[in-house]
């Protein structure tokens, strides 16, 4: 009974320190604000058929729309999430660096381009423009899950 105790608090202990060291090394964003502008469900099974591509859902799903306000000089942090998202910058100019570009080139998008975030790339977004930008994203979840991976700072220096 003793020693059931003493590997039930040493487990309990791991878990704080793992999940206390997790949030030590994720980057915080700045000047950044998110606001969910609607979510819902969308069952499995569900097909629909457009001219061009087809949209399959094998297991239920959330669809999140979420508008994102950056400030001048203020970026997300680095992340991640769970599933795609469809971002559409709405005004100004965001840069897009990924983890793995260890030359930290960014790639920049304005008003009214659409790209596709297929969640397994961490990421940081960047505005380093004098105004503010504001981006609308819609992302696909699995349901109940947060939108926002955060993850540890690559060390790429972007």
């Amino acid at each position: 009974m003793r020693s059931s105790r003493l590997i039930i608090s040493l487990v309990l202990a791991a878990l704080v320190i793992s999940v206390s060291i997790g949030t030590v090394l994720a980057t915080a964003g700045s000047g950044v604000v998110g606001t969910v502008v609607w979510r819902g469900t969308i069952e499995a099974r569900e097909h629909a058929e457009f001219s061009g591509f087809d949209l399959i859902v094998r297991k239920d799903i959330d669809v999140v729309t979420q508008s994102i306000t950056i400030a001048p000089g203020g970026h997300t942090g680095w992340v991640r999430h769970p599933g795609p998202a469809l971002v559409t910058v709405i005004t100004g100019t965001l840069t897009l660096y990924l983890a793995r570009d260890t030359d930290c080139t960014g790639q920049s998008f304005t008003v009214g381009d659409t790209f596709v975030d297929d969640g397994r790339v961490t990421h940081l977004v960047r505005n380093e423009g004098s105004e503010q930008v504001v981006t609308s994203v819609t992302y696909f979840v699995p349901v109940g899950t947060d939108i926002r991976l955060d993850q540890p700072d690559p060390g790429t220096g972007c």
